[in-house]
């Protein structure tokens, strides 16, 4: 769900107003990371749930409790309960998540497998889009007494409940679930499956470059804070200048940032996890992956907090603020922002460059694997049928073998 919604829109409306124009940014931060960090314990329930049932049914009813801590965010009134209510949001997040990624690479081949992913991207993205423009426009409105931001929360509410009815009806998993399949005995292939995920380099180099790749993405929640203030100055203040008058080119670069940061997980994260594990691991690959990517970005946003407030002066809001005072905390916010984005995206560029010596070797030992494993099933398919015949032969044998002494008899 949006983060923005939950963030001050325009006018200073919303939920900030109601629980306290006064809560320091790094406290707002940890409204997200109170949802990260759930979202990171519930991946193995994730990965235990896709096991054993039908992932499509996951996905919808993880969509359904993502619909339910919507609405309870929607009916809070203090910090506490909102906190609560985006913690329990991560566990619909979690659920949905590494199922959604497992079944579009089940559905996808090798040549596919990028658009697909894709595809997935654009769809969350506009998802993304529409709900914060949702917020945004809506939080400084009422409604029938009931406040803007609230009935955004309800709204999204609502497609989410329709979303998951929708994919409960119409979605179907192209693999056979093993629902009858022992507890134990899952727990016991779904440890199999990890320790095959941790041993490939591969996995590790790219939850590397997650886990710093991540940060700026996190910091970037503060962006609709910042641009209510001043238009988009703080976050490019070290390129643009502080002036309404350069909206357009604030746009432009929020565009161009917008146009190439999914570039990474979309075409190459996403497809070469279904390239390195097998077939059976790849909801396991998955749900590890955002698990630890998870937890690394969780700090992003309180970082982004602390950074503004002890490092760069920011100042929490007052009755009695000044344009200057807001022009010079969106000054330290933006110059915060700045900081989670340059260093980490670096750290992740180098990172990737790994990528060159270990994932060729570990695709070609996936796909050997794979191979060797068709030739066994081949091979014991064809030493079943082959006693199998023998069987019949023998019976056959003894049938003759029985007419002939009866007929001697006679």
């Amino acid at each position: 769900m949006s983060h923005g919604v939950v963030s001050r829109g325009p006018g200073r409306g919303g939920a900030v107003e109601e629980a306290g124009d006064k809560v320091r940014k790094s406290a707002w931060g940890s409204i997200t990371l109170c949802r990260v960090l759930v979202m990171a314990l519930c991946y193995p329930l994730s990965t235990c749930a896709a096991a054993r049932y039908d992932r499509a049914r996951i996905v919808a009813a993880g969509a359904f409790l993502w619909s339910v801590a919507t609405v309870l965010v929607g009916v809070s009134g203090t910090f506490l309960q909102i906190a609560m209510a985006r913690g329990f949001n991560g566990v619909g997040l979690a659920l949905v998540i590494p199922a959604i990624f497992s079944l579009v690479a089940d559905y996808s081949d090798d040549e596919t497998r990028g658009s697909a992913f894709g595809w997935v991207q654009m769809a969350q993205c506009l998802g993304y889009v529409l709900g914060r423009s949702l917020g945004v426009m809506l939080a400084p409105t009422t409604f029938l007494g009931v406040p803007g931001w609230r009935l955004a929360f309800h709204v999204l509410a609502l497609v989410s409940l329709l979303l998951a009815a929708l994919t409960w009806l119409l979605a179907a998993d192209p693999r056979p679930s093993s629902a009858k399949a022992s507890a134990t005995a899952t727990a016991a292939d779904l440890a199999a499956e990890a320790k095959v995920v941790v041993s490939v380099p591969t996995f590790w180099i790219i939850v590397a470059q997650g886990a710093a790749g991540c940060v700026p993405w996190a910091a970037l929640n503060f962006a609709a804070i910042t641009a209510s203030t001043v238009p988009l100055a703080a976050v490019l203040l070290l390129v643009l200048p502080g002036n309404p008058s350069f909206g357009a080119a604030y746009a432009a670069a929020f565009i161009f940032l917008g146009f190439v940061m999914p570039w990474s997980p979309v075409s190459t994260n996403y497809p070469i996890f279904a390239e390195i594990v097998p077939e059976k691991a790849k909801t396991t690959v998955y749900a590890l992956h955002k698990c630890f990517e998870t937890v690394f970005e969780s700090f992003g946003t309180p970082v982004v907090g602390i950074l503004a407030e002890r490092v760069f002066g920011y100042q929490p809001a007052g009755s009695g603020t000044s344009a200057a005072a807001d022009r010079k905390n969106a000054a330290a916010l933006g110059k915060a922002v700045f900081a989670e984005i340059a260093v980490p995206a670096t750290i992740c560029c180098l990172t990737y460059s790994a990528l060159y010596w270990t994932y060729p070797a570990d695709r070609q030992r996936a796909q050997m694997e794979a191979l060797q494993a068709a030739s066994e099933g081949l091979d014991g398919d064809c030493e079943a049928s082959s006693v199998a015949t023998a069987a019949a032969t023998d019976g056959l044998n003894q049938a003759l073998l029985l007419h002939t002494e009866q007929s001697s008899k006679f």
